[in-house]
């Protein structure tokens, strides 16, 4: 579809890739991993804890180095 767009030739209109974060369990998983706003920042939940907490502990522990780390892996069990 963006090929299709992109070959009208219209000035002005383009496309950006971005990064969306997938939840497996829509709004039950969301209640523990949070949620981010439009700029992609932590505004609740382990989303949050992550950008202003976590990565401290982290850096502070010697696991991280970088601001720019893997994605956090989290087990939830959803029967609880």
């Amino acid at each position: 579809q963006q090929s299709d767009i992109m070959q009208l030739g219209i000035p002005g209109f383009g496309f950006r890739t971005e990064k969306r974060r997938f939840y497996p369990s829509g709004e039950t998983s969301s209640y523990i991993v949070g949620l981010t706003n439009i700029d992609n920042q932590g505004i609740s939940g382990m989303e949050k804890y992550v950008d202003e907490q976590g990565l401290s502990d982290l850096q502070a522990s010697g696991l991280a180095i970088a601001k720019d780390l893997k994605p956090v892996k989290l087990s939830i069990d959803l029967r609880v």
